[in-house]
């Protein structure tokens, strides 16, 4: 089911690179005058990953190159770096950058699934041999962006950092909020203002205060972004009695199932015959879920204050 998901997952993304690009383009490296703040990102994650990937394979250890690709095809590639792109489609080189890096997924990716890597490769390059005779992708001599990358990374802190207060109270994700953004830090600052509407087109924000430093904002709910500290006034933007009646019903959930799991974990028939794997699945599982109900009693404290 897991690479059934992927596999979906990489071929809808390839759909969306061929409708969005120039039927002439080919995959090539973009030049670097070209390019948006999210492009050299991308570039930077793909050449950490692919020095990831080739060291790993140098040691035969096929499961950890497999993770690291899944991992930057899903979290960086499809989630990121595509709805990062759409505002920016129309660029020559936001265009180039999706097909390098999709080419450059696709070769990294054959050995693992060969398939439907030489379908999407075959669209890409039309008329081209098979992709079992492309080069494998190697890793540059130098890493690139690095300095772009990490400003990218402060902004996109921040937007998940909102999105996971939109989730926890349950913010509709189409309702346009009011954020307050403070910051401890100027270069943090100059970075966030610079790149405010990434922040408001991704976290669905209508209005965004910055600040340096100062007292918070009070009736609001909160969330810490590395140097920086989140706020998101929730009066008028959902019934509080009744995301208080909400949220003190999960709670009651979660406690009941951790209880569950705590007096699974205590039979000391089940942890001795279980497979070690099995048992160490369960206690992950348990920290989660008392990392779920942290958060869910701190958003009912929230509500508190309003």
């Amino acid at each position: 089911e897991v690479g059934r998901n992927f596999m979906n997952k990489l071929w809808n993304a390839s759909r969306f690179v061929m409708m969005n690009l120039n039927s002439t383009q080919e995959p090539r490296n973009p030049g670097t005058q070209e390019l948006s703040l999210a492009d050299k990102w991308i570039i930077n994650r793909l050449q950490h990953t692919l020095k990831e990937v080739n060291k790993a394979l140098d040691h035969y250890q096929f499961d950890t190159a497999a993770h690291a690709i899944y991992q930057f095809v899903w979290g960086e590639y499809c989630d990121w770096y595509l709805e990062l792109s759409k505002s920016q489609i129309q660029s020559s080189g936001t265009q180039r950058t999706l097909l390098h890096v999709l080419d450059n997924i696709l070769r990294m990716l054959h050995p693992y699934a060969p398939f439907i890597t030489e379908e999407i490769y075959q669209n890409i390059h039309k008329g081209a041999d098979t992709i079992n005779f492309a080069e494998y992708p190697q890793p540059p001599k130098k890493i690139e962006f690095a300095k772009e990358a990490a400003e990218l990374q402060t902004v996109m802190d921040i937007i998940t950092a909102i999105r996971n207060i939109r989730g926890e109270h349950n913010v509709s994700p189409a309702k346009k909020i009011s954020v307050t953004v403070r910051v401890h830090d100027k270069a943090v600052l100059k970075i966030v203002d610079k790149d405010q509407n990434l922040v408001k087109d991704l976290a669905r924000v209508e209005e965004l205060t910055i600040v340096l430093g100062g007292e918070g904002v009070k009736k609001s709910a909160t969330a810490v972004a590395g140097k920086a500290d989140i706020f998101v006034p929730l009066a008028g933007l959902i019934d509080v009695n009744a995301e208080k009646t909400r949220l003190g019903r999960e709670i009651e959930r979660v406690q009941k199932f951790i209880g569950s799991m705590e007096g699974k974990l205590s039979n000391k028939g089940f942890v001795d015959r279980a497979p070690k794997e099995v048992v160490q699945k369960e206690r992950d599982k348990l920290d989660e879920t008392k990392s779920e109900l942290q958060k869910l009693k701190s958003a009912l404290h929230e509500l508190g204050t309003l």
